[in-house]
């Protein structure tokens, strides 16, 4: 009996040393992947920190910043208009058209949805064909993302008017609506 004995806990000894030893493997391959994890994010980071990306993304915030500031881009268009010797400008602002996002579910983790959202601003001037040019080119220069989305000219008296309509660009949390 005493034979058997030694021998069942010999087995048993073997088997907790066996459970013991694949546990610790188990845990050492886990510890692994989060150091190698860790060290996949602190190179990001240090990416993300680089002069270049820095500076793209200061590039990115001017072309679509978080807010429409739409009052320094018509001052903007105001003094383009009248560089150009533009006459009878007229600008409106009219009502922006938010989208939604196209994320649908969001987890309380997750970052928020961002979408860009057009401004659109109409603007009406009389002036000849060589200060319109002049004009739209000096809107083209400005830092902000823009679009004309409708450009239409009329001969009036000696001179064309133009009526144009330009989509000023922000980028905004879905939330910020």
């Amino acid at each position: 009996m005493k034979k058997y004995g030694n021998a069942i806990f010999l087995a048993a000894s073997v088997i907790m040393v066996a459970a013991i030893l694949l546990y610790a493997g188990v845990r050492y391959r886990g510890i692994s992947a989060m150091q190698k994890r860790v060290a996949e994010l602190e190179q990001k980071q240090k990416e993300a920190e680089s002069p270049e990306t820095v500076a793209s993304l200061a590039l990115l915030r001017k072309r679509f910043p978080a807010k429409a500031d739409i009052s320094s881009f018509v001052e903007s268009l105001y003094v383009a208009g009248q560089k150009a010797g533009l006459e009878n400008m007229d600008i409106i602002t009219l009502a922006a058209t938010r989208q939604k996002p196209a994320r649908k579910t969001a987890s309380p983790d997750s970052a928020p949805a961002f979408v860009l959202t057009p401004y659109p601003v109409k603007v009406t001037f009389e002036g000849n064909y060589r200060a319109a040019a002049l004009f739209i080119r000096d809107i083209q220069k400005l830092e902000r993302y823009k679009r004309i989305v409708h450009l239409e000219m009329k001969p009036v008296k000696s001179s064309l008017k133009t009526i144009m309509t330009i989509e000023l660009m922000a980028y905004e949390a879905a939330h910020a609506a």
